[in-house]
C-alpha cells in the first residue's frame, strides 16, 4: 500500500484547510457582513479583507458593548506626524470581528512588506483568528507599492524571512496556523522554485491564484500549473487550495476532485451572490431578493459602514433591476428599507442610522445656502495669503514619504492659483519611447510611448525679449527645454533597468524646466504627461500636473495632480427614447482622479478596467444615472483603498444622440465625503 502523504501538524488554536471550500479574501468584499453572509449560506472558512500591517499597528481593541463584536480601532491622522485627534473627530474601524459567529473559523489577511512589522502587526488579532494569511498575490498599486502583495513574488528571501518571522513568534505563541496566498509565474520551473521554499517555512496551507500578476479578474483563470503546486504542497505537508474563476460551492468540490487539491477559494462569484456556498442538493443558489435582505439584516446588527454596505448592495442587487435604480438614491439605512420594502427592519435601520451619526438627507433650499456660505467662505480664503515652506530641492515634486511640507491642492484650487495673464511658453505633445508608467497590460517591463506636454508660466513676462528682440531671464528658450526634457528622461532608461513612474517623470520634467529657465523666472508649471497606448479603448491615460515655484529660488512650494483616462469607448444601451431601447450605443466615458496618492499615480489600467466594467453592464435611461454609478462605483473600489482624499471627476459622451451635433456630453464632479460620507 503506498504510504500516507505527511501532514504539517495544525496548532491547537488552528484550522485545517483541507476540504474547505472557502471564502477569498476581498476588498470591500471581505467585511464582516459578508464574512457572516457567507458562512450563513455554508462557506467552511472566510478571509478577511487584506489588512496593511501599518494600518492595524496603533489600533486599540475594544469590545463593542451594543454589537457584540471586536474591534480594531484608530483615530485616522492623514499621514501626520504626531497628529491630534480634533476633539470631534471619531475613531476608524480598521479591523471588525464577531468572535462567536466567526470562532475557528475566520482567517486574517495580512498585507506586509517586512517580518517586524508583520509580527507587530500579526500579534494584535492573533488571540482572535484562527489563522494569519500573507497576501503575496495582491496586483493593486496600494499593496504593490510599498513592497507588498504580488511584489513578494518577485523576493522570496523577504517573503519566506516574513513567514518564518510569523511561524516562529506568532504562530506557535497563540498557537495557529500561518499560511500564504500567491499567484503562478509565467514560468511554471519559478513557480515550483517559488513553493518549494515556501512550503519548507513552517506553514500550514498554501492557496494559489491561478492568474499571474498582470492578468486582471475578466481573463479566464489558468490551471496548467496546478498539479505541480499540489505535489509541492502535499510532499511537504501542506495543504493546498485552489482559487480563480470558482463559480460555486459544487464546482469548487469538483476541482477539488479533478486536480487533487485540498479547498477551493471563491471571490467573485460570492461577491455577486454568497448563496454560491449552499450546495445544490441543499438548495443551491437563493433568489438575490433572499441574499440581500440577509445581508442588510447583518450591516444592521453590526453598525456597518453604510458606503461599504451601499458598495456591496450594488453588486448584489442586479442592475437592471428596479430595486437597484431605489438603492443607488439612498443616503441612509431607515431609506434603504423602505426603499426595498424591508418595513419589518425598520426600526433597526433607524436605530442604526442614530448610532452612525447618518445625517438626514438635505433638501435642496438647504443645499443652495450651503453653497453660498462655502462661496463667501472661498472667496475670503483666495485673499488670505498663505506662506508655504518651500523643498531643499530645487525643482523636485515632493512625495509623500518625503516628511517635507508642501502644499497639495485639488485641481480647481489650483486652478484659482494659476497666474492667468502671465505670459507662457508651451510644448505641445514632445514625443519619446520610454520605460515608464504601466502599459495597457498594467506592465512596467516594457518601454512605450510617452506624449510629454509642457506650459510655462513666465513670473517677469517677455517685455524685455520682446523690447529687444532676444531670449533673457523673462522667458525659457523652448528649443534648449525640449533638449534637457529629453536627456533626462532617455538617460534614465537608456541602460534598459530603470522604470519610471509618473512621479519620476514629472520631476525629471521639473528638474529639467528648472535647470534650463533663470533662476526665480518660473512662477508655475502645467505638465501633461500621457501614455497614449496606456488605454485600450481610450485615447490615452496619464497624469495632468500644476506645480507652483518659489520666486527666489526655483523650489517647488505646492502642487496639484489628477490621473486620467480619457474618451474611453464603451457600448451600452442608454436613452429615454423608444429607440434608443433597441440597442447599445457608444459612450465616451473620461475620468480624472483628482489629487491622486503617489501609491495610485501609476493606476490608469485598473482605473479602466473599473469603468469598463461598469458601464457596459449598465441599463440606465440617462447620461446622470450612468455618471453617478460609474462615480460611485470608483469610490468604492479604487479611491477608498488606493487614493483616499482623492475626488473625482467625470465626464460621458453621446456621440450618435444629436444628429447635427458632435455630441451632447454632462460632467460631473464628486467628493469623497458626497459619495461615501463623512
Amino acid at each position: 500500500m503506498p504510504s500516507a502523504l505527511p501532514r504539517v501538524p495544525i496548532p491547537k488554536n488552528g484550522v485545517d484547510y483541507r476540504n474547505k471550500i472557502v471564502l477569498a479574501p476581498m476588498v470591500r468584499s471581505g467585511e464582516l457582513p459578508s464574512r457572516l453572509l457567507a458562512l450563513h449560506y455554508g462557506a467552511d472558512l472566510v478571509w478577511g479583507p487584506e489588512t496593511i500591517d501599518k494600518a492595524l499597528i496603533g489600533t486599540r481593541r475594544i469590545v463593542n458593548p451594543q454589537t457584540k463584536t471586536i474591534e480594531y480601532r484608530r483615530f485616522a491622522n492623514n499621514g501626520q506626524k504626531n497628529h491630534v485627534p480634533d476633539p470631534d473627530q471619531r475613531e476608524s474601524v480598521i479591523y471588525r470581528i464577531d468572535p462567536e459567529r466567526e470562532k475557528g473559523r475566520l482567517i486574517f489577511q495580512l498585507g506586509t512588506p517586512n517580518p517586524e512589522s508583520a509580527v507587530q502587526a500579526a500579534s494584535l488579532v492573533a488571540a482572535d483568528v484562527a489563522g494569519i494569511d500573507v497576501n503575496s498575490g495582491c496586483p493593486k498599486p496600494f499593496s504593490t507599492h510599498g513592497g507588498m502583495g504580488a511584489a513578494l513574488l518577485k523576493d522570496p528571501d523577504r517573503l519566506c524571512a516574513i513567514l518564518e518571522a510569523l511561524v516562529n513568534e506568532v504562530g506557535r505563541k497563540f498557537e495557529i496556523g500561518i499560511s500564504v496566498k500567491i499567484r503562478i509565474l509565467d514560468k511554471p520551473e519559478d513557480t515550483k522554485a517559488l513553493v518549494s521554499r515556501l512550503v519548507r517555512t513552517g506553514i500550514t496551507g498554501l492557496t494559489v491564484h491561478c492568474r499571474t500578476t498582470p492578468m486582471r479578474p475578466r481573463e479566464r483563470a489558468i490551471r496548467h500549473q496546478v498539479n505541480m503546486i499540489r505535489e509541492v504542497c502535499h510532499d511537504a505537508g501542506v495543504a493546498c487550495l485552489i482559487n480563480g474563476d470558482v463559480d460555486d460551492y459544487d464546482h469548487g468540490l469538483q476541482l477539488m476532485d479533478e486536480f487533487g487539491v485540498d479547498g477551493a477559494m471563491i471571490a467573485t462569484a460570492a461577491e455577486k451572490n454568497s448563496s454560491v456556498f449552499r450546495r445544490k442538493a441543499d438548495g443551491g443558489k437563493a433568489p438575490w431578493q433572499e441574499v440581500v435582505k440577509q445581508y442588510v439584516i447583518y450591516t444592521l446588527q453590526i453598525d456597518n459602514r453604510w458606503g461599504n454596505t451601499k458598495y456591496l448592495l450594488s453588486q448584489l442587487i442586479p442592475g437592471k433591476d428596479n430595486a437597484y435604480k431605489k438603492m443607488n438614491k439612498c443616503h441612509c439605512y431607515t431609506e434603504l428599507v423602505e426603499a426595498l420594502g424591508f418595513d419589518d427592519l425598520l426600526h433597526m435601520a433607524k436605530a442604526t442610522d442614530d448610532r452612525l451619526k447618518i445625517p438626514i438627507r438635505t433638501t435642496k433650499a438647504e443645499k443652495r445656502a450651503l453653497a453660498r456660505e462655502a462661496k463667501a467662505e472661498e472667496c475670503d480664503t483666495k485673499k488670505a495669503k498663505v506662506s508655504v515652506p518651500v523643498l531643499a530641492q530645487r525643482g523636485r515634486i515632493p512625495r509623500g514619504t518625503d516628511g517635507a511640507e508642501f502644499a497639495q491642492y485639488y485641481a480647481h484650487e489650483a486652478a484659482t492659483r494659476w497666474p492667468c495673464t502671465a505670459d507662457a511658453v508651451s510644448l505641445s505633445s514632445l514625443h519619446l519611447v520610454v520605460r515608464a508608467g504601466r502599459d495597457v497590460w498594467g506592465r512596467t517591463d516594457r518601454a512605450q510611448p510617452l506624449a510629454l506636454s509642457l506650459t510655462v508660466a513666465s513670473r517677469a513676462g517677455f517685455a524685455s525679449a520682446a523690447t529687444d528682440d532676444a531670449l533673457d531671464g523673462g522667458t525659457v528658450h523652448y528649443g534648449h527645454l525640449s533638449k534637457n526634457v529629453l536627456a533626462a528622461l532617455n538617460s534614465a532608461t537608456a541602460t534598459g533597468n530603470e522604470w519610471l513612474s509618473g512621479l519620476d517623470v514629472a520631476n525629471r520634467t521639473s528638474e529639467a524646466l528648472m535647470a534650463t529657465a533663470a533662476e526665480g523666472a518660473v512662477e508655475a508649471a502645467r505638465l501633461d504627461v500621457c501614455f497614449p497606448k496606456a488605454s485600450t479603448l481610450g485615447t490615452g491615460a496619464g497624469v495632468e500636473w500644476t506645480v507652483f515655484y518659489a520666486p527666489a529660488t526655483g523650489d517647488v512650494v505646492g502642487f496639484a495632480r489628477q490621473l486620467y483616462v480619457k474618451a474611453v469607448s464603451i457600448p451600452t444601451l442608454i436613452g429615454v427614447n423608444s429607440n434608443e431601447r433597441t440597442k447599445k450605443q457608444m459612450c465616451l466615458v473620461s475620468v480624472w482622479v483628482d489629487k491622486v496618492s503617489d501609491a495610485a499615480i501609476d493606476a490608469y489600467d485598473v482605473v479602466e478596467d473599473i469603468m469598463l466594467k461598469t458601464v457596459e453592464n449598465t441599463d440606465f435611461e440617462t447620461l446622470e444615472a450612468l455618471a453617478e454609478k460609474v462615480a460611485h462605483t470608483l469610490f468604492d473600489s479604487f479611491i477608498k483603498t488606493e487614493s483616499s482624499g482623492s475626488n473625482l471627476r467625470l465626464r460621458i459622451e453621446k456621440p450618435t444622440a444629436v444628429p447635427l451635433a458632435d455630441f451632447p456630453a454632462i460632467e460631473i464632479y464628486r467628493t469623497q465625503a458626497q459619495v461615501l460620507g463623512a
